[in-house]
C-alpha cells in the first residue's frame, strides 16, 4: 500500500529543487572555467554568432584590478616624475652657483 498524503510529495519536489539549484551552479561554474580556459589559450566566440553571448560575463581579475589602481599607479608615477625633475632642477641649481 503506497501512502497518499502529500508529505511525500513536497519532499520529493525539494529534494528535486536543490538538485536543479546545484546542477545550474555547476553549470555556470564549469562555462566560467571553459571560458576562461578559451582566454586563456588565446580564443573566444566569435562576435555574432549563437553562442558569443556565453563568455561575455567572465573577465579576468587583473583587468578589473587594474581599473581600479591605474589610477594609483600613474599618481605614484606621476610623482616619481616630479620627483626626478626635481633633482634634476636642484643639481643644476647647485652647479651654476658653485661657478
Amino acid at each position: 500500500m503506497v501512502p497518499m498524503d502529500y508529505d511525500t510529495v513536497r519532499q520529493c519536489k525539494s529534494i528535486a529543487k536543490r538538485v536543479e539549484e546545484k546542477m545550474r551552479v555547476d553549470y555556470e561554474l564549469v562555462r566560467a572555467l571553459k571560458c576562461a580556459e578559451l582566454m586563456q589559450k588565446g580564443f573566444t566566440l566569435r562576435p555574432g554568432s549563437r553562442v558569443s553571448h556565453m563568455c561575455n560575463d567572465v573577465v579576468p581579475i587583473v583587468s578589473v584590478l587594474n581599473t581600479k589602481t591605474m589610477s594609483t599607479l600613474s599618481d605614484q608615477k606621476a610623482k616619481e616624475v616630479a620627483a626626478a625633475k626635481a633633482k634634476t632642477t636642484e643639481k643644476k641649481e647647485t652647479s651654476t652657483k658653485s661657478e
